[in-house]
């Protein structure tokens, strides 16, 4: 589905108008995919070939649409995305602990696993997670006519794409220790909460991982869908430190 024509429509439609605008300034335009296995040939041929095994069919067996991904493409040539997934939870913290975020029903492959804390907020309902944010490395310093980096505006056409379309009660995403800083995590991806929650070996990167999961309300994401990034070094962090 190609939403170049959604620009200029009211906000019922799946976009917002400026934000999309933005996109195609720079000649670029979006399509919403459902073929995951056609994400997963990209990403594995990219400078980051990691498959997240919680959005990996492979894995799961996935309703239709309950997985998909956004293509932000040039003249049809991939140059980001972004993977988003449906749960329907009563406790998304509890599928992390239990590992079934990312291996569903099937024996778990993580190793040496342990929560780096309990004191974790009760993430239930309808919880969209984002993950496969990916920016091909020659449009990584693009910035959008607002002054927006690239990796920004995606990420706030993507929570303003959730927030009209899925009307989740949270957004979340897990996010590696070596890019989950609060810069990243508040500025760049616009997300006000996040604490380390989570270590193991993940034999699908091949090494220890300690994850932070950010997280934000449906009314959080109302916020940030309508505003443009804060300037960067300028903005109040909302970032707990790990208690383990």
């Amino acid at each position: 589905m190609d939403t170049s024509a959604t620009t200029g429509r009211a906000s019922r439609y799946l976009f917002d108008e400026n934000l999309f605008r933005q996109i195609n300034e720079l000649g670029l335009s979006l399509r919403i995919e459902f073929d995951m296995e056609e994400w997963k040939t990209y990403i594995l041929g990219t400078d980051w070939p990691v498959v997240n095994a919680s959005a990996d069919p492979a894995r799961h067996e996935f309703k239709p649409g309950e997985v998909f991904w956004l293509n932000l493409h040039k003249r049809g040539h991939t140059i980001g995305t972004q993977v988003l997934r449906i749960i329907e939870t009563e406790d998304y913290v509890e599928l992390i602990r239990s590992h079934r975020l990312w291996y569903g029903d099937s024996p778990s492959a993580l190793r040496e696993a342990r929560m780096l804390r309990s004191d974790l907020p009760r993430l239930g309902g309808t919880v969209v997670q984002a993950s496969g944010l990916y920016i091909d490395p020659a449009w990584r310093r693009a910035r959008t006519s607002w002054g927006m980096r690239l990796v920004a505006a995606s990420m706030r056409l993507t929570h303003d794409f959730t927030l009209r379309n899925l009307h989740p009660d949270w957004a979340v995403t897990l996010i590696e220790k070596h890019v989950a800083t609060p810069r990243i995590i508040h500025d760049l991806y616009g997300y006000p909460h996040a604490v380390e929650v989570f270590e193991a070996f993940f034999p699908y990167v091949e090494r220890m991982e300690r994850m932070t999961m950010a997280w934000m309300s449906h009314a959080e994401l109302a916020g940030v869908s309508r505003s443009p990034p804060p300037a960067i070094g300028r903005s109040p962090h909302l970032f707990a430190p790990s208690a383990g």
